[in-house]
C-alpha cells in the first residue's frame, strides 16, 4: 500500500463545462477548489446546461483576475464579471436533482452567449452563503460542492492515460476528461482500488469511480466530438452501464495543494474483481 504520488497538474472549470484554468497552486475550502464550477449556464426554465446538448461550450475560454471572471471567444471581446458585486436577490436553478440558490449575472452575459454561441441561456453564480450538500451516500458536515455534477473532485494519473493511449490510434490529452488533480505513481487503474490518500497537507476520501459520458468526444480545442476515447474505454472500462475513467473525490480538510506535492495512498478498497 506504499504507493508513492506526486500532484503534475491542477486545474479548475470556473464556469461549467466551459474551459478551464490551469494552476500552479489549488486553495481548497470547503466547497473544495476555490471557484470551481462556481457559476453555470442556465436555459429558459433555470435547468443547466452542459457539453452534452452542446459541446460548442468547449470554446468558451476563462480567466480569473483579482476582482472578475474573463469570459472569451475567438472573434469576440472578452466579457469582465465583477467577483466582488454587491448582495443581490437569488433565483432557484436546478444541476441535476439538486436545487440550488443562485445569483443571475444580468443581460450582459446573456446577450454575450447569444452573439457568441447562439444560446439563449442566463449565467448564475452559485450564491455565497448556500451550501449544496453532497449526496447523502457520501455527505460530511464539513464538505459541500458547488456546480460539480456530483463530488467536488476529479482525479486521474498519467498511467491510466498512458495505458488508454496505447489502445487508441490517435492520442488524446489529459484534458478531455477536465480532471482537478492529475497524479503520477501507481500503475494504470491502480486508482480503482485507492480508498483514502494524502496528497501534500489535504487527505481525500476517494470516494468513486467516475463514469464518462460524451463530453470526453470532445475535443476541446475544436469542439468537434467524434467516438472516442469513449467507444474504446467501452471495451474494457465498463461496469455494468458506466464506463469508468478517473475517481471522484471529497475532501476532508481545508488548505492548499501545489504542484510537485508528494502524496501516498493511505487506505485501499476491498479487494474487487480486476476490470482492468
Amino acid at each position: 500500500m506504499n504507493t508513492e504520488l506526486e500532484v503534475v497538474s491542477l486545474h479548475i472549470y470556473p464556469v461549467k463545462s466551459c474551459g478551464r484554468v490551469d494552476l500552479r497552486e489549488m486553495s481548497i475550502g470547503p466547497r473544495g477548489p476555490q471557484h470551481d464550477r462556481e457559476w453555470m449556464w442556465v436555459d429558459s426554465t433555470r435547468r443547466f446546461i452542459t457539453q452534452r446538448q452542446h459541446p460548442e461550450m468547449a470554446l468558451i475560454s476563462t480567466a480569473l483576475e483579482p476582482d472578475a471572471l474573463i469570459l472569451s471567444k475567438t472573434g469576440h471581446a472578452p466579457l469582465r464579471i465583477s467577483l466582488t458585486s454587491g448582495p443581490r436577490p437569488t433565483v432557484a436553478v436546478n444541476v441535476w436533482h439538486d436545487t440550488c440558490q443562485a445569483y443571475d449575472e444580468g443581460d450582459e452575459t446573456h446577450l454575450w452567449i447569444k452573439s457568441a454561441l447562439g444560446m439563449d441561456a442566463r449565467l448564475v453564480r452559485i450564491a455565497q452563503d448556500f451550501e449544496r450538500k453532497l449526496p447523502e451516500k457520501y455527505n460530511r458536515p464539513e464538505s459541500h460542492t458547488g456546480f460539480a455534477d456530483t463530488l467536488p473532485f476529479l482525479l486521474t494519473t498519467e498511467d491510466s492515460l498512458a495505458e488508454l493511449n496505447s489502445r487508441l490510434a490517435a492520442p488524446v490529452q489529459m484534458t478531455r476528461f477536465r480532471p482537478n488533480i492529475v497524479v503520477r505513481g501507481g500503475g494504470p487503474y491502480d486508482e480503482d482500488r485507492w480508498s483514502l490518500i494524502r496528497l501534500g497537507t489535504i487527505e481525500f476520501d476517494v470516494a468513486r469511480d467516475c463514469s464518462r459520458c460524451n463530453i470526453i468526444t470532445v475535443d476541446p480545442a475544436t469542439a468537434v466530438a467524434g467516438k472516442e476515447p469513449l467507444r474504446t474505454l467501452a471495451t474494457y472500462r465498463r461496469d455494468g452501464t458506466r464506463i469508468n475513467f478517473g475517481r471522484n473525490m471529497i475532501h476532508l480538510n481545508q488548505g492548499r495543494l501545489n504542484i510537485g506535492d508528494r502524496g501516498t495512498v493511505m487506505q485501499l478498497k476491498p479487494a474487487l474483481a480486476d476490470r482492468r
